[in-house]
């Protein structure tokens, strides 16, 4: 059995394709990638950058004990319930980038997860990356009843596009993955997965931020007045536009120790990008720090519009976000 399998990756579609009976599709999760490895030598959670995720979920660990013996390699996504049983992103950055054991146990009992499992790689001994999607599926659903709480299956629907859709809109999810029925399994972006979204998501960088500044000048140093954000292509580092919606106190206060350390004189947007004029000055720092934004508009050559912030996201490299364009419809 691999150590490690790099997961599959969807490319972005302009909408649902037009051939839906050689499709399967399922909700998209707002959420993060998270692949088991269940081996002899245990049980183990990895980030789709391939970071050890283990210890930020224990109520997982019953997972391991369910498959038991079994060699086992399975791909999902966790999600964090909120009060209305939909799937939160800002309160999965709660359990995301906790590290110390008593804080780690403490949001275990705060924020309730769900592991939506969609796929299985490896198998008692058999590698299923090979086999089409139909197939891998089969074998996926064998272990059903073995899954423990905090784990379940996601749904999936052969052909039935418009009605996932549209249970999507109505619960408010960011949209569906439609895969193609005779896809198998390989570690790169393939357009036999699509996503297609019901509202603008994208991963971007800090390259930069200003300091809160309230109504009588006073600037904030430990809290975020706007992030300035970019994507690479090849090799450049584009600027994508200001945010300065989305922040609570806590995660601003986070974001700003996150981004101190990485302090530089040098602005580090490609060109020379028209920079609006803020109350204090840009404080640009090294592009590393990955975050996820929600948008409504981002026409072709000019910035995001109504855009906010979403949560930091540890599961990417920085020079791995580019921006994501839609493909031809399938």
């Amino acid at each position: 059995m691999p150590e490690w399998v790099e997961p599959m990756k969807a490319v972005l579609a302009p909408g649902l394709p037009s051939n839906p009976a050689d499709y399967v599709f399922e909700f998209k999760w707002d959420g993060v990638r998270m692949l088991t490895f269940q081996s002899p030598e245990g049980f183990r959670l990895r980030s789709r950058n391939n970071l050890d995720a283990t210890f930020r979920y224990p109520e997982l660990a019953a997972l391991g004990k369910a498959l038991g013996k079994r060699t086992a390699i399975l791909d999902g996504e966790i999600i964090a319930v909120d009060a209305a049983g939909q799937p939160s992103f800002p309160l999965l950055q709660t359990r995301m980038n906790v590290t110390r054991p008593e804080a780690v146990a403490r949001a275990a009992k705060e924020v309730e997860i769900a592991y939506c499992l969609f796929d299985v790689l490896y198998l008692e001994g058999r590698d299923l990356r090979g086999q089409s999607w139909t197939e891998r599926r089969e074998r996926l659903e064998s272990l059903a009843e073995l899954l423990p709480p905090h784990v379940r299956l996601s749904p999936a629907r052969v052909g039935k596009g418009a009605e996932m859709l549209q249970v999507a809109r109505d619960q408010k999810l960011e949209g569906l993955m439609a895969k193609r029925l005779d896809s198998p399994y390989v570690s790169q972006r393939s357009d036999a997965w699509l996503k297609v979204k019901l509202v603008g998501r994208q991963e971007l960088v800090v390259g930069g931020w200003v300091p809160e500044v309230s109504k009588e000048g006073k600037v904030r140093g430990d809290q975020i007045g706007a992030v300035l954000l970019g994507y690479f292509d090849k090799g450049d580092f584009h600027f994508a536009g200001a945010v300065g919606t989305g922040f609570t106190q806590e995660t601003s206060k986070a974001l700003v120790q996150r981004l101190k350390p990485l302090k530089t004189d040098r602005n580090p947007f490609s060109g020379t990008p028209v920079l609006r004029k803020f109350r204090t000055a840009v404080r640009f720092v090294k592009p590393r720090v990955v975050v996820e934004v929600e948008y409504r508009r981002w026409p072709e050559g000019k910035l995001m519009h109504q855009a906010a912030f979403k949560g930091v996201r540890m599961d990417k490299p920085a020079k791995e976000v580019v921006r994501e364009l839609p493909t031809a419809r399938k």
